[in-house]
């Protein structure tokens, strides 16, 4: 059930991306598209280094051994844990990775006259990318949030189980 939803949300994210891209895209100037990416990496820094710093808090003993001899067992509730901040991790990373390489294309691309050409084209391309960075960047932040709100749920329905034991 969930799998269904997320791969429905990640098409929708794909197509918002694309239509975005497309209807607005050629207007956005490259000088505009910059400063968006830069907002992006800077987000993705940030975002990655809490979630670096949650990551050695939850789990000190295993990255100490990481990259050590020493073995380490990992249990299947723990991994579960382990991948709601790591898979974010990987997206944030994702996403700072293109973030240097469309500068770096597009620099490329101003050289070549059939680009020059179709830069309206270029434009909507570029906007697209970076509207799916966007929107991927807010999945990734609500999916790191979701099993916090889970916590919280769950803890908020503890409290009103206890209160209504004593209560009785």
């Amino acid at each position: 059930m969930f799998e269904k939803r997320f791969y429905a949300l990640v098409f929708l994210i794909i197509a918002t991306s694309l239509f975005v891209g497309y209807q607005f895209g050629r207007n956005i100037s490259y000088s505009d598209q910059s400063r968006l990416l830069d907002t992006l990496r800077d987000t993705s820094a940030v975002l990655m280094a809490v979630l670096g710093v949650w990551l050695a808090v939850i789990c000190p003993e295993i990255l100490s051994n990481l990259f050590t001899d020493k073995k380490f067992i990992v249990d299947p509730k723990f991994l579960q844990r382990f991948k709601t901040i790591t898979i974010p991790l990987f997206i944030y990373s994702i996403i700072i990775c293109f973030e240097i390489f469309i500068p770096w294309i597009a620099i490329i691309l101003k050289q070549v006259d059939y680009f020059i050409i179709h830069f309206e084209v270029m434009r909507q391309i570029s906007f697209s990318i970076i509207s799916l960075l966007c929107l991927v960047q807010v999945l990734s932040i609500l999916l790191v949030l979701a099993p916090l709100e889970i916590v919280s749920m769950t803890g908020k329905r503890n409290i009103k189980k206890a209160e209504s034991i004593e209560s009785k």
